[in-house]
């Protein structure tokens, strides 16, 4: 298959944003960038999409600052539609070097949360994202949504890969996800 590479998955993953939707009838899709992505993308780009890697023919930001790209082996709007909510992903290190008090997504998964206490939340499983990103924390099979808001985020240490978070009161409760229960977006 010559549009799409068969080299192997990327080693350590840095999802930069999900397809949303087909656009237009010749195969198209519209990509949310994750967060504030900085990732520029330019014709000749490729990315690790729906289990391959895939070379970007062109691509233009519409009026929402979503990423409406052409890809390699896409053509026609099923072939769009069967990439529908995937992750678009890149090697971390293709990623640019952050300022010591940033991180992006992909690193706090994984990370243990505690309280200001020290008492144990959980790990971050994903990272929700919304008007207000989310960190779902999973312990014991519970799942509990925390605010990315600074007033919560005390400290995030990638190092010891721990967040410490301030959590007001009654908010482990208000926001519990039902066992089996995912809040997606």
């Amino acid at each position: 298959m010559s549009e799409v590479s068969v080299n192997g998955a990327p080693s350590d993953p840095a999802v930069v944003g999900h397809v949303v939707r087909p656009h237009g009838l010749a195969g198209e899709v519209v990509v949310a960038p994750v967060g504030a992505s900085p990732v520029d993308v330019e014709a000749g780009d490729t990315f690790w999409l729906a289990g391959a890697w895939r070379r970007v023919r062109r691509c233009r930001i519409d009026n929402k600052g979503r990423w409406v790209v052409a890809l390699d082996g896409c053509s026609g709007r099923d072939a769009a539609e069967a990439l529908r909510g995937a992750d678009v992903m890149i090697e971390a290190d293709e990623l640019p070097q952050l300022e010591d008090d940033q991180y992006y997504i992909h690193d706090l998964i994984g990370c243990r949360v505690v309280d200001a206490a020290g008492a144990e939340l959980g790990n971050v499983v994903r990272v929700v994202p919304g008007p207000q990103d989310q960190l779902e924390v999973e312990r014991g099979g519970e799942r509990i949504l925390v605010p990315m808001a600074r007033q919560l985020l005390q400290e995030v240490d990638l190092r010891e890969r721990r967040i410490v978070v301030q959590v007001p009161p009654g908010l482990v409760d208000a926001t519990r996800l039902k066992q089996g229960s995912r809040n997606e977006t």
